[in-house]
């Protein structure tokens, strides 16, 4: 699982955040996070995990007008679940929220409206959701997004996941297993422990996550079956990878550059 850049996560004692390298947010939050949340002898490395010390977020809250954009896939009970605790956090918290209503068949779509509210934060909840995300968030750094109770196989640096044991679903990609997702596991006490939001705390981005999730994705699309088609199709894809990529992903993770 991994750590990375978000305005908002989830935390509870039996919880893991994935994403990576970055915490943060152009709106800064109210309050400091407390000791325990993350080592600052020993700081996550990219796409690492943290479990944060229960309390350590207790005193951190978001600012006035924060945004965000809810995004639904499903009726099933966990889904349902996540769902009533976020908003009762919302409520809780005085956040101005949004809901989109998708359907596995209609979940890219559902993503692009969801970005088009232009939201500080973009939370997803139903795990049919990750194969979408998977494909439209490395396209959209800019826009930060937060998967409750499930994981993208390749998260890029603006995705960050809150998972515990029976809630880390990986999409198509990495089969479900009881242990990746138990509709049991989704319980009201986990999922109410579920979003907090964090102040900017600030690793250095790693830019060369989003292109080897660039590359990745093109390799998957091609589905070699071979070594040497492996080997050409890698070679290839990397051809895709273009300086305005690089600009972009640079800018994002805040270095100065000048590319020659």
């Amino acid at each position: 699982m991994r750590l990375r850049y978000a305005a908002a996560l989830v935390a509870a004692a039996t919880l893991s955040v994935s994403g990576c390298v970055f915490f943060g947010s152009e709106r800064r939050a109210i309050g400091v996070l407390g000791s325990g949340f993350v080592d600052p002898a020993a700081p996550p490395p990219p796409e690492g995990t943290i479990r944060p010390k229960p309390g350590s977020w207790d005193a951190v809250h978001p600012p006035r007008g924060y945004r965000v954009a809810l995004l639904t896939a499903g009726h099933d009970r966990a889904t349902t679940t996540l769902v009533t605790a976020i908003r009762q956090w919302a409520r809780a918290e005085h956040v101005r929220i949004e809901t989109i209503a998708a359907t596995e068949a209609t979940a890219v779509d559902g993503i692009v409206q969801a970005m088009d509210l232009r939201p500080d934060l973009v939370v997803c909840a139903g795990h049919v959701l990750v194969d979408a995300l998977a494909l439209v968030t490395a396209s959209h750094l800019d826009q930060q997004f937060l998967v409750v109770g499930a994981q993208l196989p390749e998260p890029t640096v603006n995705v960050t996941a809150a998972i515990w044991r029976g809630a880390s679903s990986r999409g198509r990609e990495v089969p479900d297993s009881a242990a990746s997702f138990d509709p049991d596991a989704f319980t009201r006490e986990q999922a109410g422990a579920a979003l907090r939001f964090l102040p900017p705390y600030s690793h250095d981005f790693n830019p060369i996550e989003a292109a080897w999730a660039l590359i990745k994705k093109r390799i998957r699309a091609v589905a070699p079956r071979t070594s040497a088609a492996l080997r050409t199709t890698a070679q290839r894809a990397a051809r895709v990878v273009r300086p305005r990529h690089c600009e972009n992903w640079c800018t994002h993770a805040g270095y100065a550059y000048q590319l020659k």
